[in-house]
C-alpha cells in the first residue's frame, strides 16, 4: 500500500512525464520479464525517495513497517494469505484482538495509508475531469474524520495496552 501511494504521488508531481514515465515503466515497456521487474523496483524506489522528499515524516514510518510483519507475525496477527473462493480472491490478514497494540497499530496504518491512496487518485482524476466536486469532498471529510476521530482513539487505545 505505501509503495502504490508514494507511485501515485510520483505521478501526480509533474504530469505528463511522470504518468508517461509510470505507464510506460510499469506496463509496457516491452522488456524480458526480469529487466521489466527490475525497473519496476527502481521505479518503485525512486517514488518512495520522492514522497519522502516532499513528506520527510513518511521515512521513520516506512521503516517502521518494514519491521512490522515480524512484529504482527510474532504476535499471532496474521492468521491467512490470499485465497481463491470462486472467481474471487479473499485474504484475512489481522485477526481481531482490540487489546493488542500491534493490531492497533496495522488498523491504523491501513487507515492512514488508504487515505493517502485516496487523495492521490482523487488528485489524478480530478486532473482528468474524472471527479465529482463532491466526491472530492466526500474524501476530504473521510481524511479529517480519520485524522480527528478515528487516530486518536487507535493511539490512546495503543497506549494504553502498552
Amino acid at each position: 500500500l505505501y509503495e502504490t501511494a508514494a507511485l501515485l504521488h510520483y505521478g501526480n508531481s509533474a504530469p505528463p512525464d511522470t504518468r508517461t514515465e509510470l505507464y510506460r515503466t510499469m506496463f509496457k515497456s516491452g522488456l524480458p520479464e526480469n529487466e521489466h521487474q527490475k525497473n519496476e523496483w527502481k521505479l518503485v524506489q525512486k517514488a518512495t525517495q520522492y514522497l519522502e522528499k516532499h513528506n520527510p515524516g513518511f521515512k521513520p514510518v516506512r521503516k517502521k513497517l518494514n519491521n512490522f510483519g515480524a512484529h504482527i507475525s510474532r504476535s499471532k496477527i496474521v492468521i491467512g494469505n490470499i485465497t481463491a473462493i470462486g472467481d474471487s480472491s479473499a485474504s484475512r490478514i489481522f485477526s481481531p484482538n482490540w487489546s493488542c497494540p500491534h493490531f492497533l497499530m496495522g488498523l491504523e496504518f491501513l487507515l492512514s495509508i488508504k487515505i493517502q491512496i485516496l487523495e492521490e487518485y482523487a488528485h489524478l482524476q480530478k486532473t482528468y475531469n474524472g471527479l465529482p466536486t463532491d466526491a472530492e469532498q466526500m474524501i476530504k471529510r473521510i481524511a479529517g474524520k480519520v485524522i480527528s476521530l478515528i487516530r486518536p482513539k487507535l493511539q490512546a487505545m495503543m497506549k494504553k495496552n502498552k
